[in-house]
Parts: C-alpha cells; sequence; structure tokens
C-alpha cells in the first residue's frame, strides 16, 4: 500500500480535532473515510458526487481547491461546506460534463474521490474521463464497492497497478488506487 494512504487510513480511526469536521462525522458515524479525505487532501482535489457536503468539507479544511461535482444541489452542501470553505468550487452537473472536464486542467489534480453513479460502467468512464487530470502519482478513491457484483469489480478492473481496498472506512465499502 502506498505509504501516504497507509498514513491517512491509521489517522481515519481518531478524531480530526476540528469541532465541525468532528461534528460531520457524528451526524453519519459510519464513514471513517470523511477523516481519510481530510488526512489525503492535496492542492487540488475533485469529488465526483458530493452529496451532503461532508466529504467536501473535509477535503477542504486543509487548504487546498476542492472541485466538488454534483447534479443536485443539496441544501445541506450549502451548510456542511459551501458556506464555511472559500476554497470549494462547486459544479452542479455530472461528472462527464465536458465543459466541466475543459476547466480542470490536466495534470493538476492530486486526489479525485469517485461517489457518483455507483455502475461499474460509469465508475471505469469517470476514471478514464479523470485520469488526464491526475498527477502522476495521484490517488483516485472509491465508494460503495460492495454496492453490487459489478462494483466488487472495479478496482480488478482498473488500469493502476497500485490499487487495494481500505477496510472499516465504510459499511458499502470501500477502495484506492494509485496514479
Amino acid at each position: 500500500m502506498d505509504e501516504r494512504i497507509a498514513e491517512a487510513y491509521r489517522l481515519a480511526f481518531e478524531p480530526a480535532g476540528d469541532a465541525h469536521l468532528d461534528a460531520l462525522f457524528l451526524e453519519d458515524p459510519t464513514c471513517h473515510y470523511y477523516r481519510l479525505l481530510y488526512h489525503l487532501a492535496c492542492d487540488v482535489n475533485v469529488e465526483l458526487g458530493t452529496c451532503t457536503g461532508r466529504g467536501t468539507a473535509h477535503l477542504a479544511a486543509r487548504g487546498g481547491t476542492v472541485i466538488a461535482v454534483d447534479p443536485e444541489g443539496h441544501g445541506a452542501l450549502r451548510i456542511n461546506a459551501l458556506n464555511r470553505y472559500p476554497n470549494v468550487r462547486f459544479y452542479k452537473t455530472r461528472s462527464d460534463d465536458p465543459t466541466l472536464l475543459a476547466s480542470v486542467a490536466d495534470g493538476s489534480v492530486g486526489l479525485c474521490f469517485v461517489d457518483s453513479v455507483h455502475a461499474v460502467d460509469y465508475a471505469l468512464r469517470e476514471v478514464g474521463l479523470w485520469t488526464p487530470k491526475m498527477v502522476p502519482g495521484g490517488i483516485f478513491l472509491f465508494d460503495d464497492l460492495d454496492w453490487d457484483d459489478g462494483m466488487r469489480s472495479l478496482l480488478d478492473r482498473l488500469p493502476f497497478a497500485v490499487r487495494g481496498d481500505l477496510p472499516g472506512l465504510h459499511t458499502m465499502g470501500f477502495g484506492y488506487a494509485v496514479v
């Protein structure tokens, strides 16, 4: 396992030490991956499938740019992240939107959290579209790998040599791949 991921994984089971983030975690204590996001946050982070913004907040608290993408504008996103962190750029669109993709420089993203449509073909398409945006050694993270048989096969179908499961971060599975 990549050393950065191993250390963040270890820390994911401890409080972040930030009152706002720790309160968000307590709202959904099955999601230790929020804390993993906090410890892996880079200069430029992408979250595909932002939903309520709890993960967004954990990425944004580290100070790097967060490109948050979701076709719905959940009210909790504003409360949890947008009103608190000026470094979040929210795009109310899909992860495969050509305009969005064109707005992100190739080789600029250090972390991409894929948590949008939990279907293996769509997730593979997202990885294909976002890989050129990643820095060498950048990290993809994947939620809900236990969603169905297709998602359970996702890690094995990725074109990256370094990849694996991160047990205990979410009840529906979690994994990573290093570009």
